[in-house]
């Protein structure tokens, strides 16, 4: 997993948080009807983030829209876990 790292000044965040230097965004590209647990709110914490400091991005592809496993269509492969859309 590759993740960025800014600098503070490079976001923006609600005026009204008090730590806006832990204000963090995470960005989440998923195969539509996966369920997603909601303890990734919860993961930053032990790293000193609050969970109103945490924003998700989630964007939701359908199987047929990815090209996984050398460029297949996600459709075309046995995933291995199930997809209900």
């Amino acid at each position: 997993m590759f993740v960025w790292s800014y600098e503070a000044h490079r976001f923006a965040c609600p005026p009204d948080r008090e730590k806006p230097e832990y204000y963090t965004h995470i960005s989440i590209d998923a195969f539509a009807g996966r369920s997603l647990d909601k303890a990734i709110v919860n993961n930053p914490e032990p790293f000193g983030i609050p969970k109103n400091h945490v924003k998700i991005l989630l964007r939701e592809i359908s199987k047929e829209n990815w090209g996984i496993r050398g460029g297949q269509a996600g459709c075309d492969v046995e995933l291995g876990f199930k997809v209900e859309v």
